[in-house]
């Protein structure tokens, strides 16, 4: 049966410590006026580590679709993260302005990601696929519980790892 991993970046690879690594900053080939922070090492470690021994393919949802699966890749590679990226989420937003500057962070308009990740799996006929989510946000509708949960501050950690080995090993997703 196919894996599928649906993966965030902010929260998930680069969390609030690595994006203030300002001499880390790099530029992708593919977009020149968009500077890439840096990911966590550890959370690199442990994301290649869930991918080994699950074996899944990787979807990226993160907001960094935006920029391209072709720089979204080289930003993993970039990395080290070891992935078989197959594919993004679609953009559902309906509005076109798609950034509005919130209190405490800055946030995006857009369908909620479950329905995103739903959409991807309708479209690509793996329905019947296993999943997981890992991603900091919660706003995954009826595929919440196919969600690991990070955070901001740490991002992934070796606990989230072994739940994603787990729950991509279940006997029914």
């Amino acid at each position: 049966m196919r894996k599928l991993l649906f993966l965030d970046i902010d929260g998930v690879l680069a969390t609030a410590a690595s994006v203030h690594l300002k001499d880390k900053y790099y530029q992708t080939p593919f977009d020149k006026s968009f500077h890439h922070y840096p990911f966590a090492t550890s959370c690199v470690e442990a994301l290649n580590c869930a991918l080994k021994e699950s074996e899944a393919e990787v979807v990226i949802s993160s907001a960094w679709r935006m920029f391209g699966l072709d720089a979204v890749k080289f930003c993993l590679e970039h990395e080290g993260v070891k992935a078989n990226v197959i594919g993004e989420t679609p953009e559902t937003r309906t509005d076109s302005s798609w950034y509005v500057p919130n209190r405490k962070l800055d946030s995006y308009i857009s369908t909620p990601r479950g329905l995103e990740i739903q959409a991807w799996l309708d479209q690509n006929k793996a329905t019947d696929a296993k999943i997981v989510i890992v991603d900091d946000c919660t706003d995954m509708v009826h595929l919440k519980k196919r969600l690991v949960k990070t955070s901001w501050e740490k991002g992934l950690e070796m606990h989230h790892t072994f739940r994603i080995i787990s729950m991509l090993k279940e006997e029914k997703a």
